[in-house]
């Protein structure tokens, strides 16, 4: 294939697995997937050097136990299905435009939602009991997979699939961050054959805390969808359904922008008509918070020539490195070394900012300490990068490390 380089320093690589069954029984192949972050425990650096390929193979080809044979869901219905050998999986396909939450009654489960596009990260995941939330576009499905969360165990699944009307402010429809969702005014648009016929609709959008006390600016917008012409206004309410901020007087195209007064939370969106008009409507939400997680510092060329460097590492949230950055030593390094920061900084690495990171890396020495350089990872657009291993480069007085982040995907 093309992609197979010669260059050992290339990730356009390919690692394949090839089944040789040890019986005629046909096997079912429950999982495929890319893990990006593969890394040894001691260092955090990467075991390969391209990615690598993780496959899940069972003994027993039955009932949906793979993506190629997963079961349809198209309507708000309860699950009870066992997988079909400890350690299997059960996988579903949501095809039907909308908002959907999986309530998972089983403890021992861990269940996560895939885009048809990539199989390997989880858009939503939910380990043991509780709710998963995901949205179904026009012709991007999602997968859902089941699953035991020990690998000897065989639970019964228990799991009620619902799919959210926006008819009333316990039932909303949930709008994740930079996906237009169309719905409309004259059925309740998540369940075209009941017609609800309401004159307002609710929706669901939760906010991230932001890690720098920087307050965010959320947007909501609607307009017609498929040419069609409402007038229409915009409220943002509290989960108790008090309003907070409202467009005021009905537009074709109204838009809500504010500056949230807490760091993050869970709010209702009213959208509402004007009279008894009848049409589509695309209800989108967006906000200037990015989600940015810091993986590891990786030594190439150390600044000294004798002896190992002592890295310290600076860092400031939505602000440059001159105003009181907080400080963290890292310990030595030599040569081809690195260190995880994932368990340093926030929440496994992650931080929230609207502007970016800045990152500074000093040598410690007994005269000033050696600058080897700065830089900035942007909060950038939505979307811009998200889930990809981005770097930055620091080269000063002689020395090479590189920083490794990721933008995390918003909700």
């Amino acid at each position: 294939p093309r992609n197979i380089r010669s260059n050992s320093n290339s990730r356009e690589k390919l690692d394949y697995v090839l089944l040789r069954r040890a019986t005629a029984a046909p096997a079912c192949v429950h999982h495929q997937r890319m893990p990006w972050k593969l890394m040894r425990d001691s260092t955090r650096a990467d075991l390969s050097d391209h990615w690598p390929v993780e496959v899940t193979i069972g003994s027993t080809l039955e009932g949906n136990c793979s993506p190629h044979r997963a079961e349809p869901v198209t309507a708000s219905r309860t699950v009870s299905a066992m997988p079909a050998e400890p350690g299997g999986s059960l996988w579903y396909r949501f095809d039907t435009v909308g908002t959907w939450n999986i309530h998972v009654s089983t403890p021992g489960a861990v269940v996560q939602a895939f885009r048809s596009v990539d199989l390997s990260n989880a858009i939503a995941s939910k380990t043991g009991a509780g709710h998963l939330f995901f949205s179904v576009t026009h012709g991007r499905p999602v997968y859902v997979r089941a699953a035991a969360l020990a690998r000897n165990d065989r639970p019964t699944m228990a799991m009620a699939f619902h799919r959210g009307t926006g008819a009333a402010m316990n039932d909303p429809i949930h709008l994740p961050t930079g996906v237009t969702v169309r719905t409309g005014f004259w059925f309740d648009f998540q369940n075209p054959s009941s017609p609800a016929n309401a004159d307002e609709q609710y929706f669901y959008i939760r906010a991230r805390g932001s890690s720098s006390g920087v307050r965010q600016t959320i947007r909501v917008a609607a307009k017609g969808g498929q040419g069609d012409t409402l007038r229409m206004r915009v409220r943002l309410l509290s989960m108790a359904g008090k309003e907070l901020v409202s467009t005021g007087g009905f537009s074709t195209a109204p838009v809500l922008k504010t500056k949230l007064k807490k760091a993050g939370g869970a709010y209702l969106v009213a959208v509402r008509r004007d009279g008894g008009q009848i049409g589509h409507v695309d209800v989108r939400y967006d906000t200037n918070l990015r989600s940015i997680r810091l993986l590891r510092v990786r030594c190439n060329v150390q600044e000294d020539n004798t002896g190992d460097d002592h890295i310290k590492l600076l860092t400031t949230l939505d602000r440059s490195l001159s105003s009181n950055p907080s400080v963290l030593n890292l310990g030595s390094f030599d040569g081809d070394q690195a260190r995880s920061l994932e368990t340093k900084i926030g929440s496994k690495g992650m931080v929230n900012v609207v502007k970016g990171v800045s990152i500074g890396l000093r040598e410690i020495d007994n005269d000033p300490d050696d600058d080897l350089g700065s830089g900035t990872i942007k909060a950038g657009p939505l979307a811009f990068e998200d889930g990809k291993v981005g770097r930055l480069r620091f080269t000063g007085d002689g020395a090479d490390y590189d920083v490794y982040y990721e933008r995390v995907p918003m909700p």
